[in-house]
């Protein structure tokens, strides 16, 4: 009786766990399009970050030897495979003749590995060779190509809906030369979410390196050389969802190492790290205009520098990012049209400018949205830039009191935005400042119809806060009516409108 209870029991426990629901993953839109596959590579990259945990059980130690061969595009023909937690050995039999086999182990633990060579013949008629890529390959006269590691410390994973520059090192070729990168990461969950890149900093085009490997890139000499940045951007947290938490003992495992191995057919003319200073995260939430703007802000460089700038929105919607030559004497007016020095659009929701070199100067980085990719029920409203759904707004109201109660009947539907930016100087030789000309235009027109006699709404005067509001102006003769009528009312009351809206949002923060 006591073993079919037992077995009851059991049975009923195992029926209870194959019911239980199981976890839930949040759904994740990957649009595409462009129709390419490698922007929905990384985006799929990010999701596999965003949803990675390390695992528990201990990763058994790999080795793997394989032909190499530095200018192919493809991985060489794998010879053998070890896996072991412990101690293994294989033996590989060669034909006769040249072979450069590579022998990579990728290892939780410390490692040694041990060659034995059988028979041991002359060394005039055999020859092995057992050492690091670097002093293997030049030795080979049919490669004829030079290698320059380069190493670093990881961080850790950048917080949630921001990103962090890994490496930025600028390099300059003498001759024509032909290029191979690889860029290994220790953590796991920093190389999913890292994208490596080369710029030509003259052309400012941009080769993307799929998991990490540059091959066949061919380097023109040039003053301006180019730069190699790997950046991590992590996934924005989901509304209500809990931080990640780590396994037990694993709470402060978040940094690594990282290493870049650089193999070209010729010796570069230099090599030089210019890492980010220091990262500074501005974000902020759209605030509607006619011109569609979500943000504007100045740098004001002291000395050249190098900066990338990664911007987002969420919910993902398409905007433009650009940056522009400002005038450095001058005020930056809204409204004007500044030369682009360069742009990047964002039809996901996400751009990246990687590298811009720029000197001293005032530059005016933009972020635009575009109304006609936005998809249905995010469209804007063509006058005064508000979102709106079946063609009600849905973002504010009218006025201070209308404008908290439209956020919160739809805070769901609040556009948000957030700039990343990766200067190679400090904040104090480069500081970022929010451009004010907004709020500077609708002061000056304030003041330029109050200096015409406009009234306006809520009692204020032009003379100040709390006046008496100012005599109407009389009629004209024969009934006629005041100068600028309806046209100047209604231009006055949409004008308070937008300071009490802008009042009220200065408030709030």
């Amino acid at each position: 009786a006591a073993a079919a209870a037992a077995k009851a029991a059991a049975a009923a426990a195992a029926l209870e766990a194959a019911s239980r629901a199981p976890p839930t993953v949040p759904d994740h839109l990957l649009p595409n399009s462009e129709r390419t596959p490698l922007p929905l590579y990384h985006q799929v990259k990010d999701v596999a970050a965003a949803l990675w945990h390390k695992p528990r059980v201990p990763v058994p130690c790999q080795l793997l030897l394989e032909e190499y061969s530095w200018q192919s595009v493809v991985p060489g023909p794998t010879r053998k495979r070890l896996r072991t937690v412990m101690a293994s050995g294989a033996t590989l039999e060669v034909p006769r003749g040249k072979h450069l086999l590579r022998v990579t182990a990728a290892a939780e633990y410390l490692h040694q590995l041990t060659f034995y060579v059988e028979p041991p013949c002359d060394p005039e008629e055999y020859a092995f060779r057992a050492s690091e890529l670097s002093q293997v390959l030049p030795m080979d006269e049919d490669a004829g190509a030079t290698v320059a590691n380069f190493d670093g410390e990881v961080v850790g994973p950048p917080p949630p809906g921001t990103s962090a520059a890994l490496l930025r090192y600028n390099i300059r070729a003498s001759e024509p030369t032909t290029l191979a990168a690889t860029l290994s990461i220790s953590n796991e969950q920093v190389r999913a979410m890292t994208r490596f890149s080369l710029v030509d900093n003259e052309s400012g085009r941009e080769v993307v390196a799929p998991s990490g490997r540059l091959v066949n890139v061919q380097l023109a000499p040039h003053d301006k050389g180019y730069t190699l940045l790997a950046v991590a951007t992590a996934l924005p947290r989901a509304a209500g969802a809990a931080p990640h938490a780590a396994p037990p003992g694993e709470e402060g495992a978040g940094g690594g190492t990282w290493f870049m191995q650089l193999i070209t057919s010729a010796p570069l003319a230099s090599a030089q790290d210019t890492s980010v200073a220091r990262s500074q995260v501005l974000e902020g939430a759209y605030k509607p205009n006619k011109a569609c703007v979500l943000s504007r802000h100045l740098l004001t460089p002291i000395s050249p520098l190098q900066v990338g700038l990664v911007a987002s929105t969420e919910p993902p919607l398409p905007f433009k990012l650009s940056l522009h030559q400002a005038p450095t004497g001058g005020e930056v007016v809204w409204g004007t049209e500044y030369p682009a020095i360069a742009s990047a659009p964002a039809p996901q929701g996400s751009a990246l400018l990687p590298n811009l070199v720029l000197g001293p100067g005032k530059y005016l980085v933009h972020m635009e949205l575009v109304p006609s990719e936005c998809p249905e029920g995010w469209q804007l409203d063509p006058v005064t830039g508000e979102i709106s759904a079946d063609g009600q707004p849905v973002l504010s109201g009218s006025g201070a009191g209308q404008q908290g109660e439209g956020h919160s009947a739809h805070s769901s539907r609040q556009v948000r935005w957030k700039l990343v930016c990766l200067p190679s100087v400090d904040d104090k030789v480069c500081p970022v400042t929010e451009d004010q000309s907004q709020q500077k235009y609708f002061r000056g027109l304030q003041d330029a119809w109050g200096a015409a006699g406009v009234p306006q709404l809520g009692g204020a005067a032009p003379g100040g806060k709390g006046a008496a509001p100012p005599k109407p102006p009389p009629p004209a003769k024969g009934g006629a009516p005041a100068a600028g009528g309806a046209r100047a009312v209604a231009a006055a009351q949409l004008l308070e409108r937008v300071l009490a809206e802008m009042a009220a949002e200065h408030a709030g923060e």
